[in-house]
């Protein structure tokens, strides 16, 4: 029964992803005037606004919705209560959230609507039962009044340190498309596309960086104040920044301005940030169409610590990009992150509650791509020219990639585990126990299209996009009919197995044979496709003189294939995806791998804590075949060699289960160890809201002890811990998590038995 059930929802959710049609905009022409006062002292936004539209939905409007949006940092908000207290409470490190939008004064056509009357409040939803219908055709107006407490946190909405960073700040019309009101008190939004003008009153030494990019007029007040006019079109958000302290590098590309907004004590990659953002919007540009609007700002905000987010012309970066050295490309990757979503999600608006992937994974992908041709498909965790050339191939061995490193690993990990969900669902309709990757699997799609259709007609593919739906909203099928019209080939499949399943890759190469015939070498390369996906990937031999390589597309119609190459010289080795393009959930079998691999390590005890140990020099080694790895050195200051290894698995061996074994061997100088231990963890599902993750694990190990100052002899036994921990829909931790441990242990000749109790609100 459980089996029919899951297939039952599984098959609604994806005929619902199927059936999706173009999501048109039914609120047209909207227009937005606000003039808005920020208070330091007070730490409050007085605003005035007015807000214009046309009902095109084809029918009368009995009521309307108003996103109240900073009511969400309110303490016991929704979000609130779905963070949990601690998460929620780590965004005011100084105090508790005292912010709130508040509603003076509202009126629309000329009736005054009363708040728990005929307008009710549902925390970030202001619902109006409109006193007069607005028919089809005819416009509504709407006159507000209305109050901003600030939060000092660190959240998109906030100050710190007289830094104001202003997002979703006003009451904001909701979205009527084709489908639906959409007016779920959600924390991403769904938006509107129209015009704003604003003029915003700030003290007058303020610096202000807005959307609409530089100011039409300024005028200063007598009051100490300047008034400060903005105006934007064709977007659906207006957001500010505003600090006395900000410095300003300006810059241009084909007559777009660009600025960047920073701290003085961060100039250095202040004035990068600007640079960053030109060599983005021109790349971008190239390959999604060009950049529509007039201006772009990039700010350094005292919030979101090491995050960053997009709006409209303006970004925002967490205080703590700009602490890293100018050798790391992490300031300039979430630059292009958040550039890449002027394109989706600025430019195609998604519905984010439903259809994350839509903007996720393609900035996912664009931060990527930018990053591998800016900086190189390897070790562009850093900008290599940065670094003097001696040491260049010494940092080529401990620095990686992005997508290795932010992109594969988590995605391997659920997928690999079973709990993987359809990348499509929203994290309203996840399964319980499963995981929707939109930025992971969104971008790995995104890849996958580009290697299938090739880079060329990919680009087309998005530029087409962008063309035939700027500036409006777009669903996964507007995309997906896009792809096929220019592929000239229906594509259906390949988004039925990439987005509408949780299908695997894993390659295999069976072996390499070879005849020679008339003068020729006939070579053979066994393809076996062990994952559930279809997917054509291209296979490479080396030839003889170790130099040439040739490569053929295996289309992968078939579990079984061969590749045929016919050369002058005999085939020595081959291997699948050579350029590891696509996540195959086992790359060590896409050749006949090496029996032993190794590569050099250095290290000294200063840098673990073992002052004694001195320089230690070797080998890090490698077992692919048998998924054992580990290192083998010597130690000068204690003048021994030193080895580990370790070989560790991850298996599920029923639904719901997801477990785990490893082995552990070593002896770094002062302890010799040997550990095995085996971990289950089950999920139960007790209520709509939560889930319960049972963890338990047996672990056998014994120690010896020596060079040590102090508890030299020996450690063995076998200890049995159980964990308890419970988690919301997105997987964050709850409010409770229990560990139970009970071992029993020889320590010299005392037994030791510990039991303890480790609760987390």
């Amino acid at each position: 029964m459980r089996s029919l059930a899951t297939a039952a929802l599984l098959f609604l959710w994806v005929s619902a992803a199927i059936f999706t049609v173009h999501a048109e905009q039914k609120l047209t022409d909207i227009s937005y005037t606000i003039k808005a006062r920020l208070s330091t002292q007070a730490k409050k936004i007085f605003g005035e606004e007015k807000l214009r539209f046309k009902n095109d939905s084809g029918s009368a409007l009995r009521v309307l919705y108003l996103h109240l949006r900073p009511n969400r940092l309110k303490e016991g908000s929704i979000q609130a209560r779905t963070m949990g207290v601690k998460n929620f409470d780590s965004i005011f490190p100084y105090g508790p959230a005292d912010a709130y939008l508040l509603v003076q004064e509202l009126q629309l056509d000329g009736h005054k609507y009363e708040i728990g009357a005929d307008a009710q409040l549902d925390d970030t939803i202001l619902k109006l039962n409109l006193a007069s219908p607005i028919d089809s055709g005819n416009y509504g107006e709407f006159s507000i009044k209305f109050v901003l407490k600030i939060p000092n946190g660190l959240e998109r909405l906030g100050y710190f340190n007289e830094n104001y960073y202003i997002s979703w700040w006003y009451p904001e019309l909701a979205v009527l498309d084709s489908n639906s009101w959409h007016h779920d008190p959600f924390e991403e939004p769904y938006q509107n596309f129209g015009s704003y003008s604003v003029e915003l009153t700030v003290p007058e030494a303020m610096v202000v960086g807005a959307t609409g990019g530089f100011p039409e007029s300024e005028v200063k007040n007598n009051d100490g104040t300047k008034t400060l006019k903005f105006s934007a079109q064709n977007v659906h958000d207006f957001a500010w920044v505003a600090d006395a302290r900000y410095k300003v590098e300006e810059t241009e590309w084909e007559g777009i301005k660009i600025r960047s907004l920073y701290l003085p004590e961060n100039a250095e990659m202040g004035k990068l940030a600007a640079r960053y953002s030109k060599d983005v919007l021109e790349y971008f540009s190239k390959r999604f169409g060009k950049y529509p609007y007039p201006t772009f700002t990039s700010a350094q905000i005292n919030g979101l610590v090491a995050g960053a987010m997009e709006y409209p012309q303006l970004i925002m970066n967490g205080n703590l990009l700009y602490k890293f050295p100018k050798q790391s490309t992490l300031l300039d990757v979430v630059i292009s992150h958040e550039v890449g979503h002027q394109w989706f999600f600025g430019m195609l608006m998604n519905n984010q509650p439903d259809e994350t992937w839509l903007d996720e994974g393609f900035a996912e992908f664009a931060m990527i791509a930018y990053a591998e041709e800016k900086y190189g498909v390897e070790h562009n965790l850093a900008d290599l020219k940065q670094i003097p050339e001696p040491w260049r191939d010494l940092f080529k061995n401990v620095i990686s990639d992005w997508r290795s490193q932010f992109l594969l690993p988590n995605y391997l990990n659920v997928a690999r585990e079973g709990r993987e969900e359809i990348v499509t669902a929203s994290p309203q309709k996840t399964r319980p126990g499963h995981t929707p990757l939109f930025y992971e699997k969104g971008a790995l799609t995104l890849f996958a299209l580009e290697y299938l259709v090739g880079r060329e007609t990919f680009d087309k593919i998005l530029q087409t996009y962008v063309q035939n739906f700027q500036f409006k909203q777009v669903t996964t099928a507007d995309f997906e009919k896009v792809a096929s019209d220019v592929y000239s080939q229906d594509l259906a499949w390949f988004f039925d197995e990439w987005l509408r399943s949780t299908k695997t890759l894993d390659f295999v190469f069976e072996g390499l044979t070879v005849e020679q015939a008339e003068g020729k070498y006939i070579n053979r390369v066994l393809v076996h496709q062990a994952g559930e996906m279809h997917m054509p990937v291209d296979v490479q031999i080396t030839l003889a003189d170790g130099k040439t390589k040739l490569t053929q597309r295996w289309e992968g119609n078939e579990k079984f294939g061969t590749v045929t190459f016919i050369t002058d010289q005999k085939a020595i080795s081959a291997i699948i995806d050579p350029d590891e393009k696509l996540p195959d959930l086992n790359r060590a079998n896409n050749t006949d791998a090496k029996f032993f691999d190794s590569s050099p390590f250095v290290d000294h005890g200063l840098l673990h804590g073992q002052q004694e140990d001195g320089f230690i020099s070797g080998i890090n080694w490698n077992l692919p075949r048998l998924s054992i790895n580990g290192k083998l050195g010597y130690s000068l200051g204690l003048s021994r060699f030193i080895y580990s290894a370790h070989h560790e698995k991850n298996f599920s061996f029923m639904d719901q289960w997801l477990s785990q074994y490893s082995f552990d061997l070593g002896d770094d100088g002062h302890i010799r160890s040997l550990d095995a231990k085996l971990s289950l963890i089950f999920s139960t599902y007790p209520s709509l809201g939560v889930s319960l993750h049972h963890e338990l694990s047996v672990q056998k190990f014994y120690d010896q002890r020596y060079n040590v100052a102090e508890d030299d002899g020996f450690l063995a036994g076998i200890r049995v811990s159980y964990a308890l921990s419970m988690r919301d829909r997105l997987g964050r931790d709850g409010t409770l998590k229990l560990t139970y441990k009970k071992g029993l242990s020889e320590w010299g000749s005392e037994y030791v038995f510990t039991k303890y109790q480790d609760f987390r609100g």
